[in-house]
């Protein structure tokens, strides 16, 4: 070999680097340990929400409130509930005045859309729809002065479970939560007590009757009545036709 001309020897030298090159290019390249995948662009999957008993019922609202002299002054409004199984409900108030005159207010909440609807129906109201959206932080919040801490007072609690029964044909499970004013908390010479009953229907998920009972302002049952389990029109949770929508805040 040493007798071999520089041409030559250029030669060979060229075509072992030509077969180091063509075994480098047959051999896998391992993946790189360090490389990240691509980002997800899919969408996250969307959980369904559960669907709730769709239902309509009347509701009643009575107030009785007895004066120290034994004068019983008693409120009834009347009105209407619906839900669908979306969980958008509507809920209608009449209020009979002192005069005579009546106060029908409708209030519909759609959870599907975070927003409220209410509006007053009446021949002399104006027909708006005052509209409220849900969810939307302020552009700003202004810090609050610091308040100085008050001393924490205790108020006793109990809760107890009631009897089950049935209410227009459902059954119901009760319960009792009492809640204890002590003397002297609100300048009262004794203890001041407010109980609570709710009588819940588990099917319908609904409570059917709640009779909360305040010394202060009185006894207050509302209670509902002709329950009918079918699906509501859709057109009982939108806004009536020839009134103006205005965007209010919350």
């Amino acid at each position: 070999m040493s007798n071999a001309s520089p041409a030559v020897l250029l030669m060979l030298a060229m075509a072992n680097i030509a077969c180091l090159t063509h075994a480098r290019a047959q051999t896998p390249v391992a993946p790189s340990q360090n490389t990240s995948p691509s980002p997800c662009t899919c969408q996250p999957a969307r959980v369904p929400q559960p669907s709730l008993p769709a239902y309509s019922a009347a509701r009643k609202i009575t107030r009785v409130q007895t004066l120290a002299d034994g004068t019983v002054i008693t409120h009834v409004d009347t009105g209407f509930i619906a839900r669908d199984a979306e969980g958008r409900t509507r809920s209608e108030t009449i209020r009979i005045n002192s005069d005579g005159s009546q106060v029908h207010t409708v209030d519909i909440t759609d959870p599907t859309q975070n927003l409220r609807l209410y509006w007053t129906a009446s021949p002399t109201a104006p027909k708006v729809v005052n509209l409220y959206h849900y969810g939307i932080q302020p552009a700003a919040v202004q810090p609050r002065p610091p308040v100085t801490p008050q001393p924490r007072r205790y108020y006793p609690y109990r809760s107890e479970s009631l009897p089950p029964t049935t209410i227009e044909g459902l059954y119901v499970e009760g319960s009792r939560n009492t809640r204890t004013t002590p003397a002297g908390y609100d300048g009262n010479n004794k203890d001041i007590v407010l109980t609570t009953e709710n009588w819940t229907s588990p099917d319908l998920r609904v409570t059917l009757r709640q009779i909360t009972d305040d010394p202060r302002s009185g006894k207050t049952t509302i209670e509902l009545s002709d329950i009918q389990q079918t699906v509501p029109a859709p057109a009982l949770f939108k806004a009536p036709e020839g009134y103006e929508i205005k965007e209010s805040k919350q």
